[in-house]
């Protein structure tokens, strides 16, 4: 997952709601699921359907920190506000 993640970053891929790059959108939901290595590019509307809340104990590197309207954190994405912490539903590599 983290080396997913790198690879994408080590390209400089930019930010944007409109583009995609190797069939992930290039905005923050884009980028979690193309690092969860998930089949579909989810928005933040649908993360909920394929992530689930765990304790501040259980957070592990690839999970995602997500805002009360489920927009994620990432380095592109605002981090102000009280946030769920979220795993995948089923964990891939």
């Amino acid at each position: 997952m983290l080396s997913r993640a790198e690879h994408w970053l080590t390209q400089s891929i930019p930010y944007n709601q409109e583009s995609w790059h190797e069939g992930y959108r290039t905005d923050c939901s884009g980028f979690v699921s193309m690092c969860w290595n998930l089949r579909d590019s989810y928005v933040t509307s649908t993360m909920p359907q394929i992530a689930h809340q765990i304790g501040k104990d259980r957070l592990r590197a690839g999970d995602v920190l997500l805002t009360p309207t489920w927009q994620p954190a990432t380095s592109s994405c605002s981090t102000a506000g009280p946030t769920t912490r979220t795993t995948p539903t089923s964990a891939t590599s």
